[in-house]
Order: C-alpha cells, then sequence, then structure tokens
C-alpha cells in the first residue's frame, strides 16, 4: 500500500507466510536498512574495457563487497574483498583474452560484466 509506513511479510518454519501491516511512522528509524530498486548492473562501472592493466569499478551509490575474475571456462582467476564505491583491480597478470567478472555489491545484488585483457 501506499501509506509510507514500513509492511513486512515473514516465513516460518511450518511453510507459511505471516504478513505484519505497518503502524510505525516513517520518520522513526527502526535500524533496517533499504534500497532502491533503481540500483541496477547499468550503475556499475568496469573501465577501462578492454584494458592492460589496471581496472576499475565504480557504482555511484552502493559499496562494492567482493570482486571475482573467472575465465571463459568458468575457472576462478582471482578475488577481492572490499567495501567502497570504487575500487581498482590490478589485471596486469593475467594472459590476454576475454574474462568474466562477477561483482557483488552491498545489497547482495550480483553483476557479472564481459572484460577483455589487452598485451
Amino acid at each position: 500500500d501506499d501509506d509510507l509506513f514500513p509492511d513486512i511479510i515473514v516465513g516460518n518454519f511450518a511453510g507459511g507466510l505471516s504478513y505484519y501491516k505497518g503502524s510505525t511512522p516513517p520518520y522513526f528509524n527502526i535500524g533496517i536498512k533499504t534500497f532502491p530498486d533503481i540500483y541496477t548492473a547499468n550503475n556499475l562501472s568496469v573501465y577501462p574495457n578492454p584494458c592492460k592493466d589496471i581496472l576499475q569499478l565504480s557504482h555511484p551509490e552502493l559499496n562494492i563487497l567482493h570482486i571475482a575474475i573467472v575465465d571463459i571456462y568458468g575457472k576462478f582467476i582471482m578475488s577481492t574483498y572490499t567495501n567502497k564505491t570504487i575500487e581498482t583491480v590490478d589485471i596486469s597478470s593475467l594472459k590476454p583474452g576475454m574474462y568474466f567478472i562477477k561483482t557483488t555489491l552491498e545489497n547482495k545484488q550480483c553483476i557479472n560484466k564481459k572484460i577483455i585483457k589487452n598485451e
């Protein structure tokens, strides 16, 4: 509904769902961080692409929590944990070719992008 009161649906052990209609005014902070639906994969920037050595990832609003790089066969190549909106990754040790970069944002959204490693 559009009354601006937070509503919640909770699953229980028996497999059912319970719905709780919000009655707490929205100006009261209940300690739950929410994320608007506007955060999409299009907001994550990966550049330069193609890249020779230093790859930069950035998101305008959300922190990047995890970055993993896999090759075209799905083999894990490298991984790093962070908690910043802008992060750099040194890919100079990778062989030239195509790779996939899997990024996890603080809203737990996983974004996969293709990158090209140049010589």
